[in-house]
């Protein structure tokens, strides 16, 4: 019933709630009378369509961004009762440590070490030690809820399942993970809960330690934008078309300190000439971010969280991701298809960054190439 430890020489037990849980239907599951534990799947959701990159310099990668109609996952909403809330991404374990296999994104040592160091900055429990809820708790809170492409897309988004699941709707929700004072220091998370209308009242307090709970309800943890996450997620935050995008945008990292383009002066230089202005997301506030990548057209940048705004432009505009070898993944690619957008991708080089691992290292793109993506993409958009 329970896996071999995630990390090598520790014991961690996990189990899958569908080996330990009854399945029940959406409509009842986390409501008065149905089993302590259990778990629901939510059907009639649309599938996935890909389109394949109009411009891909290196064919090789061609392989991660298909062109098909799929469903990577059905969602699915678990209920438990009698289990422990732990850190900030939403562990869910039993009183004797059992972890739950759906309430963390992988079962993998990077992932479950991450989040646990994350655990660990919670304490020594300034808020509490740990806390409890006597009545019911809906987790969003999942991986990575202090990065903005986590927080919107695999966070805020699942609000659509409070749409469909009574039990949730009725709980208050930990969003989250973090307390009052370190959320703060993402300022993004307290202006998307205010645009989205989120009172205070329907948010449960955590302080990403531990919370006993009476009972907790959570999605199954999963990563990246989906029709019914994008949709949502542009309706609580109000986001209609606009009437004439027409921006050219390159996002500029500024003083930062990872990912940085050692080709850019030259890449900004030739955008320059086709329109583009460049801009710093990470100066603008959340309502400023949604209002200047709705009056965009396209938009070039660098694979960050920044380019999660591109989920706020018209369908039939593009976007152009700049990366490197080591980074080649679906995550924007996936936000333009389900957004509507034409989707270019530009790989380069990864530059060897002392103290940064791949994911956040500096890197080296092709001018040529970056211009030939843009011209790939003003073609296909007619």
């Amino acid at each position: 019933m329970t896996d071999t430890s995630p990390i090598p020489g520790k014991e961690v037990h996990v189990v899958d709630i569908k080996a330990i849980g009854k399945e029940v239907d959406a409509a009842v599951i986390g409501q008065p009378g149905s089993p302590p534990i259990a778990y629901a799947m939510i059907e009639g959701l649309p599938p996935m369509t890909l389109r394949a990159p109009v411009f891909l310099n290196r064919p090789a990668f061609a392989n991660v961004f298909p062109g098909m109609t799929l469903r990577r996952y059905e969602p699915t909403v678990c209920s438990v009762q009698g289990c422990f809330l732990a850190g900030p991404f939403g562990f869910v374990v039993f009183p004797d440590g059992t972890l739950i296999r759906q309430s963390v994104l992988r079962i993998e040592p990077t992932i479950v070490l991450y989040a646990l160091e994350h655990m660990k900055e919670a304490f020594p429990g300034r808020e509490a030690m740990w806390s409890w809820s006597p009545t019911p708790v809906v987790s969003l809170n999942g991986f990575g809820t202090d990065n903005y492409f986590h927080f919107l897309t695999d966070t805020i988004s699942q609000f659509f399942l409070h749409e469909r699941v009574p039990a949730m709707a009725a709980a208050r929700t930990v969003l989250s993970g973090f307390s009052p004072r370190e959320q703060a220091r993402f300022r993004f998370m307290g202006e998307a809960i205010a645009r989205a209308n989120i009172s205070a009242e329907k948010l449960q307090p955590y302080d990403g330690t531990l919370m006993l709970c009476q009972q907790l309800i959570f999605p199954m943890r999963e990563s990246g934008a989906t029709p019914w996450r994008v949709a949502h997620l542009r309706r609580m935050m109000g986001v209609t078309d606009h009437p004439n995008p027409r921006r050219r945008l390159y996002i500029a990292r500024p003083g930062g300190w990872r990912r940085r383009i050692h080709t850019e002066p030259a890449i900004r230089r030739m955008l320059e000439s086709y329109g583009f202005e460049a801009i710093d997301p990470g100066s603008l506030s959340f309502a400023d971010q949604i209002a200047t990548f709705r009056e965009a057209r396209i938009v070039v940048g660098p694979h960050g969280a920044a380019m999660t705004n591109s989920m706020f432009m018209n369908q039939g505009g593009a976007m152009v991701e700049l990366t490197h070898e080591k980074r080649v993944i679906v995550a924007f690619h996936e936000i333009a298809c389900m957004t509507g957008l034409h989707y270019a991708c530009v790989v380069g080089d990864m530059l060897e960054t002392p103290g940064q691992p791949s994911l956040f290292s500096d890197f080296t793109v092709d001018v040529d190439e970056v211009e030939a993506a843009v011209k790939a993409v003003i073609a296909a958009m007619g």
